[in-house]
């Protein structure tokens, strides 16, 4: 493996966190995960923190 980081935006954590989960989730907790997510982004947009970025 090479020492080369990756990086990752707000958004793209938050969908591979969820995609992550939702294997583990029934459908009704799908989609309330998926509305907590959304509703998260949104408050990241608002305060201008949805593309912070992420080192793996």
């Amino acid at each position: 493996m090479n020492n080369q980081s990756l990086q990752y935006t707000a958004n793209d954590a938050l969908d591979y966190a969820l995609n992550l989960k939702n294997s583990t989730l029934s459908d009704t907790s799908k989609a309330d995960y998926k509305s907590k997510c959304n509703q998260f982004k949104k408050y990241l947009e608002e305060n201008h923190q949805l593309l912070l970025t992420f080192n793996k």
